[in-house]
């Protein structure tokens, strides 16, 4: 083989068994992405069940001593009524939160391999994940983190030095191999032992592999084209992932200054004043709605997030918030 084509074709391997790698190690950054997220969706669903669990079960205690009253005459039945259709209400969207949580928790499943029926058992650190500081990183230290990380920029890197080599290849293809032979015959000849060497080789008047060069050129420009959309989208990943993790962030911590131990106690002391009489029934359900809400909407900017830790850590490639 003339012209390197041997070389050309180990580096074209080469350099194939790189981007195979990036590609692998890009699906295990989406997988980790996708591990972290299921916990955390799983974990602040738990959460919202508990606060439907309690609100339930107080209810319940409720209705039960207001059945025991209308049973004696002493309440109408459209103020029972109303406090069983607010039961029915919170047990309807409690079931909800339920089919969610066995989807999540199948989803965590089936990426950590785990084939055993036994429910998960979520465990986070709340105290270290409430107080995580997103000051720690700017904008600019993210998209470095980026450049530096991202497997799928480094597969588009490669992917030019692969149609590089590749156009390399088919150059050398237009330079005909070299064919040496040896012969020996011992009797068939005009001489005895008849020792021979030949040489041959095609002469390339024709087939100049033009059309394959000409192929090989145009894929440098696609595969520099494509690396020039990846890296574009690399930095509105990581800008977009910023931005949402600083909103997400100051919302936070504004809002979670207003749920203090005293807001805990609302739920008890609404059911109280609802018995004591202190309070209309119409007030009892708004408060007790309000109050879920609140719980609910709290919990839920909870695992937005961390949703929007883990996309800056996706979108650099690097575990910036544990």
């Amino acid at each position: 083989m003339l012209a390197g084509k041997r070389n050309k074709q180990i580096d074209l391997a080469r350099i194939n068994s790189q981007i195979s790698s990036y590609q692998f190690y890009d699906l295990v950054r989406t997988l980790r992405y996708e591990l972290r997220t299921a916990f955390y969706s799983l974990y602040f669903l738990r959460e919202p069940i508990a606060v439907y669990n309690k609100e339930i079960e107080s209810l319940k205690l409720l209705i039960d001593t207001y059945t025991d009253q209308y049973n004696k005459g002493n309440v109408a039945f459209k103020d029972l009524a109303r406090l069983q259709a607010l039961q029915f209400s919170l047990q309807n969207e409690r079931l909800d939160l339920v089919k969610q949580a066995e989807e999540k928790q199948s989803d965590l499943k089936l990426i950590i391999g785990d084939s055993l029926s036994r429910p998960l058992q979520i465990i986070a650190d709340t105290a270290f994940v409430n107080n995580i500081d997103v000051g720690k990183i700017t904008y600019e230290q993210a998209l470095d983190s980026a450049w530096i990380n991202r497997y799928d920029l480094k597969a588009s890197n490669a992917q030019i030095q692969l149609t590089q080599s590749n156009l390399s290849l088919q150059k050398a293809l237009r330079v005909p191999d070299l064919t040496i032979g040896a012969n020996y015959d011992r009797a068939g000849s005009y001489v005895r032992n008849f020792n021979a060497l030949s040489l041959a080789i095609d002469l390339p008047f024709w087939n100049r592999n033009q059309g394959n060069i000409k192929i090989a050129q145009s894929q440098i420009d696609e595969s520099r084209q494509l690396q020039s959309q990846t890296e574009l989208q690399v930095k509105a990943d990581v800008s977009k992932a910023y931005q949402q993790m600083l909103e997400t962030d100051k919302l936070y911590k504004t809002v979670s200054l207003q749920f203090t131990p005293d807001y805990e106690k609302l739920l008890d002391g609404i059911t109280k004043g609802y018995q004591n009489h202190t309070i209309s029934l119409l007030e009892f359900i708004d408060y007790y709605e309000t109050y879920k809400n609140s719980k609910l909407e709290f919990n839920h900017l909870q695992n937005n997030r961390l949703d929007a830790l883990e996309d800056l850590n996706l979108a650099t490639c690097t575990i910036i918030f544990k």
